[in-house]
């Protein structure tokens, strides 16, 4: 799609379709297989979280499986009651984000901005860049000396 960025992180397209179908059942496969095993470590180490999680899911099934299917099913949607524990957080969810302020973001931001900036460094393949950069880090991180009081 970009010819240009295409090469700055040096992508090259599939050889053929065959290879293109084997790599994106490999994604796929690796995809469902993270799923099943972040299911299995969640029943392992936090089960009553694992427990909720199928309990949530019974819920949504029920409610799916009550409602008379309409003769079109976008309009199932609209024909659905809504969920009464839906209709109840639905102010509880909009005071939440009201009461949201820059600071409450700042964390996400300033992860989005480093990741943007080692994309940025890694893209350059400047060795002097990357050098300061890490020195930058360095300087930021260390610990500050205690002002004498006076």
């Amino acid at each position: 799609m970009f010819p240009e960025l295409n090469e700055l992180i040096h992508l090259e397209a599939f050889p053929n379709d065959d290879f293109r179908w084997k790599v994106m059942t490999l994604v796929g496969m690796s995809i469902v297989g993270t799923f099943v095993w972040d299911r299995l470590c969640v029943a392992l180490f936090a089960p009553k979280i694992f427990k909720a999680q199928l309990d949530e899911a019974r819920h949504a099934k029920l409610t799916r499986t009550r409602t008379k299917p309409a003769s079109h099913p976008s309009a199932r949607a609209f024909l659905r009651p809504p969920d009464p524990a839906c209709v109840r957080a639905a102010p509880r969810v909009s005071r939440q984000a009201r009461n949201t302020s820059l600071a409450d973001m700042m964390p996400a931001v300033m992860s989005l901005g480093k990741v943007l900036g080692v994309m940025l460094l890694l893209g350059t393949g400047n060795l002097l860049l990357m050098g300061l950069a890490f020195m930058a880090y360095k300087r930021l991180t260390a610990p500050q000396p205690q002002q004498p009081a006076a």
